[in-house]
């Protein structure tokens, strides 16, 4: 099958479940294979940070990087325009924190808000709940309680 063809449908496919169903689900392959084994049952919150859209979003989405070092947060940077940049305005951290260079995962964003950051919440390794750090939504005080 067509690369380009394979993307679209899985985009389309993410996109979908995400935005109808409420029972947890499994995370698309291609994004799992960003989280090691030993991590993607034990994080509550992934946090996928665009390097291109809504300043003001993420930008709060960098300072929250920098600030909380937390083990039950993943963060992965996508649709990075420059690693320098990126490096000048975050402190990066190894341990939980992925650099998709290739922005794979961010296009499995929906097309609609692929402009803010995603906090997406799991239970056991599966996707229960996405919110956006966006104009419209404050995501990241889903993270604080």
């Amino acid at each position: 099958m067509n690369k380009k063809i394979f993307s679209l449908l899985v985009v389309i496919a993410f996109s979908f479940i995400l935005k109808s169903c409420s029972q947890p689900i499994d995370f698309p392959p291609i994004v799992t294979n960003y989280i090691p084994d030993t991590l993607i049952r034990d994080i509550k919150y992934l946090v996928i940070i665009p390097n291109n859209g809504c300043g003001g979003c993420i930008s709060y989405a960098e300072d929250y990087y920098n600030k909380h070092d937390d083990s039950n947060i993943y963060y992965i940077f996508t649709n990075i325009l420059s690693l320098k940049e990126l490096r000048y305005k975050v402190h990066l951290r190894n341990k939980n924190t992925f650099i998709d260079t290739n922005n794979m995962v961010y296009m499995l964003y929906p097309e609609d808000m692929n402009l803010y950051p995603a906090i997406i919440t799991l239970q056991k390794g599966k996707i229960v709940k996405e919110n956006y750090q966006s104009i419209y939504e404050n995501g990241f005080l889903l993270i604080k309680q």
